[in-house]
């Protein structure tokens, strides 16, 4: 399993990545490929900071002084990162150290007339999983399904052009 690790400490960022997927074999292994793509984007994206690498335990960290751009280049990569733990959870984990419940979206701010899945301005999770590779119409070639369903003409040609 790959874990990466999000952190700061005073006006520094940190970000760690270790270990292996094994979501398939050396070389051939694309969840491997994704964080180490991201993880190197970041790294050779930023105008000022360290990496450090260990190819022995696969390891990488990219470290930043905290600033507009380097803050903006972090959360384009987390993003994705947290977007792979969520499709791969076995061979992914990212933890945020430094999150609070501040940092936490609430999903059904919009839902059953906006003020919260139960119509009080409160809501309760009920554990769903709205990762792509989970209940998403573009997952596991369901386009024929989507294509069928009425929608707003400029989704019905997203969704024609994907299919």
């Amino acid at each position: 399993m790959i874990q990466i690790t999000y952190n700061e400490m005073g006006d520094m960022m940190f970000l760690r990545a270790e270990g292996h997927a094994d979501f398939a074999p050396k070389g051939q292994d694309i969840v491997c490929a994704a964080v180490s793509a991201l993880m190197q984007t970041l790294a050779y994206s930023l105008d000022s900071g360290t990496v450090t690498c260990a190819d022995d335990r696969n390891l990488m960290v990219v470290q930043a002084k905290q600033g507009t751009d380097s803050l903006a280049k972090f959360e384009l990569v987390t993003d994705g990162l947290i977007l792979l733990a969520d499709a791969y959870p076995e061979h992914v984990r990212y933890i945020n150290m430094h999150a609070d419940k501040a940092d936490a979206i609430d999903l059904q701010l919009f839902a059953d007339g906006g003020t919260g899945a139960n119509g009080d301005g409160t809501s309760q999770s009920t554990g769903g999983d709205s990762s792509p590779s989970m209940g998403s119409p573009w997952h596991k070639g369901e386009l024929a399904e989507l294509s069928a369903t009425p929608e707003p003409p400029l989704l019905g040609a997203v969704a024609m052009r994907q299919h």
